[in-house]
């Protein structure tokens, strides 16, 4: 008998060395360990409980408005008809239409800065950012000790919302002001990219935004604008989240145009304006919400799988009236509400946070906490009020949810903020509170 040709098995053989070596030492050791065994830091994510959606929007929009309370409004709020906004007396025909038509939430709630803290205080960015991503990204109220920030005021509680002995000129949280181009682009899980990564599409319709690689704003201490440019009380960039995940240093850059989802960075072209744009950085047009990059009206169907909206200041009820935000809701999200209907998709109208109308605990806009306006409307939506405690960060466990991409998101941001099991963190209360609502959808 001839002896057995080892040509084979020895090239099996090398090849195994050499992958073992390659992986116990180098570039790819690290790759191999992360792989092996979870990082001290953060444990393993478990599989999702959450049963499987009876139900999947094609299309899903969420349209963003400002500063009421659902069932409690100020003598001024009231005067004006502008809240209670669940109240019959309000002015907000149309969105008690549709709530009347849907899901309306009676337990919403805006989310505390600091998360799950006694103290339930907040400027508005953060809650735009809680709905997006699920954590605040460090933006604190301006009133909070923040050393990482480069912005400087008088501070009245330490950086986890604990009351100083007495007030201090500090370093102060960011809150309504641009963040620091040092932090940008945050490279955090958010709805974004956890959609994209899931095979979805999304992109956010900001009202009066310029173009998507405009990066300016005109609140105080914001980046200078042009004369031009200054749109004052109409586009406000912190009313828009999804700016922050965009290459707006380098819009040009292949991060810029691409995105790097890896890193959940967005491409610019997911920040795009409510009305078709030119963008003269990136010398390219983009589309509207319904229309397209020439300005001819696109059907709903061309949406992507997920977008949200954002009114300019005028129309969101911040600094006009409710009549005037409802009209606009009406005029300009009406077409894609009746079309959802009967289209297989779903509308969702949520406040940033209340109407400073909850004095309990002293100052109504620092720590009051009275429920906000939320409602679901749609095809698949059961009608009738859901009584269940809510916040921004079930609003956005749902629409994860219903995209197929919550386990993808939870696990991701698990990881990235470091949540520990037990550890009582911040970090893990929001993610322990990523929960759908899964009670309001029909079954098919």
């Amino acid at each position: 008998m001839k002896p057995r040709r080892p040509a084979a098995i020895t090239r099996r053989t090398i090849l195994r060395r050499l992958l073992a070596t390659l992986l116990s030492a180098g570039p790819l050791s690290g790759l191999a360990a992360a792989r092996r065994k979870p990082s001290a830091k953060a444990e393993p994510a478990p599989m999702s409980n959450e049963p499987v959606p009876g139900w999947r929007p094609d299309h899903t929009v969420i349209v963003i408005l400002e500063n009421l309370s659902a069932f409690e409004a100020t003598k001024a709020q009231l005067k004006r008809g502008d809240g209670p906004v669940f109240a019959s007396t309000s002015n907000w025909r149309y969105l008690n239409e549709l709530a009347s038509q849907g899901a309306r939430f009676t337990n919403a709630h805006f989310t505390s800065t600091p998360y799950g803290s006694a103290l339930p205080t907040r400027p508005s960015q953060p809650n735009y950012l809680f709905l997006f991503s699920g954590h605040h990204q460090g933006v604190l109220p301006a009133w909070f000790e923040d050393k990482r920030s480069p912005f400087t005021g008088q501070a009245l509680y330490d950086r986890q919302g604990q009351l100083l002995p007495s007030p201090r000129q500090t370093n102060i949280g960011v809150a309504n002001s641009n963040l620091p181009d040092a932090w940008l682009p945050l490279t955090s899980p958010n709805l974004g990219a956890a959609l994209l990564q899931s095979g979805r599409t999304f992109a956010s319709f900001s009202e009066s935004l310029p173009y998507p690689s405009w990066n300016c704003a005109t609140d105080d201490r914001m980046a200078a604008c042009s004369g031009a440019q200054a749109q004052t009380d109409f586009y406000r960039r912190k009313h828009n989240p999804v700016v922050n995940w965009t290459d707006q240093v380098a819009p040009t850059s292949p991060r810029g145009l691409k995105g790097d989802l890896a890193k959940h960075v967005l491409p610019v072209s997911a920040n795009l304006g409510f009305m078709p744009t030119q963008d003269p950085v990136l010398k390219q047009s983009f589309r509207g919400f319904d229309k397209d990059a020439d300005g001819k009206p696109l059907p709903f169907d061309q949406l992507p799988h997920v977008s949200i909206v954002v009114p300019n200041e005028q129309h969101d009820a911040h600094s006009n009236t409710a009549q005037m935000a409802d009209d606009w809701l009406r005029q300009n999200i009406g077409a894609y509400a009746t079309w959802a209907k009967a289209h297989n998709s779903l509308l969702i109208v949520t406040f940033d946070e209340d109407g400073s109308t909850d004095a309990s605990r002293g100052n109504g806009y620092i720590t009051g906490k009275a429920r906000i306006p939320t409602l679901f409307f749609g095809a698949g939506v059961k009608q009738g009020d859901f009584a269940g405690r809510v916040d921004h960060l079930n609003v956005l466990a749902t629409v994860l949810w219903l995209n197929g991409a919550l386990d993808r998101f939870k696990s991701d941001f698990r990881q990235f903020h470091r949540v520990v099991d037990g550890s009582g963190s911040e970090a893990e209360q929001e993610w322990l509170n990523l929960r759908p609502v899964t009670e309001i959808f029909r079954a098919p």
